[in-house]
């Protein structure tokens, strides 16, 4: 009969926590690549997102008569959402030449909306310096002869522009390649269970041990 020994229980443990191991690891990579660095523009399409109607996050184009979603006006998280979520959208974003795609909760983006915000108000403050201005002038009755020219406009406010310079960035629009879903892990399988060890019987009275 075998007996098991202290090498043999050794052992057992030993391939019991390399298949653990291994298990563990092989659902670590599955895990650790995000939808959104799997982003990819299987139809690119050519429309101009200027000419669509909506916001800077979705915009209707009525050339395919579908709605293109902005993928880096989302925040990293509601990006994710969406692709995991949404079969085969039609989307937009900013991507490096490295291959990183902006959101707009990196550091580029916020850098974005900041300046957008500034000039926003530098334009708003500009208004209302000279509309105050113009108060002034009716209260104190300045009669102004001459001839009349139109006022220049102010330059408009492009929200939809790069968000860093045009040699760093691209935006390609259309629909998605299909992104492979994460798969649900094996489960591991039990141990094998060590043979029993065998029993010694004990001797008959008088008699002697087999």
């Amino acid at each position: 009969p075998y007996e098991v020994t202290a090498d043999d229980v050794a052992r057992a443990k030993a391939e019991e926590a390399r298949a653990e191991a291994e298990l563990r690891g092989a659902g670590t990579q599955r895990r650790t690549l995000p939808l959104l660095d799997q982003l990819r523009v299987a139809s690119p399409c050519s429309a101009p997102w200027d000419k669509m109607v909506g916001t800077d996050r979705a915009r209707f184009c009525g050339l395919c008569e579908k709605t293109v979603y902005n993928v880096s006006a989302m925040s990293r998280d509601e990006a994710e959402q969406f692709l995991g979520t949404v079969e085969s959208p039609c989307v937009r974003f900013y991507q490096r030449t490295d291959g990183t795609i902006l959101t707009s909760d990196c550091p580029v983006g916020v850098s974005k909306k900041r300046r957008r915000n500034q000039v926003l108000a530098a334009v708003a403050t500009a208004a209302a310096a000279f509309a105050g201005l113009i108060g002034i002038g009716m209260r104190r009755g300045t009669q102004v002869q001459g001839g009349m020219h139109p006022m220049p406009n102010p330059p408009p406010v492009v929200t939809t522009a790069s968000p860093i310079g045009d040699d760093e960035v691209h935006a390609p629009m259309g629909v998605i390649a299909e992104i492979p879903r994460p798969t649900a892990l094996p489960k591991p399988l039990p141990p094998k269970p060590l043979p029993a060890k065998p029993q010694r019987k004990s001797p008959a009275p008088g008699g002697v041990i087999p």
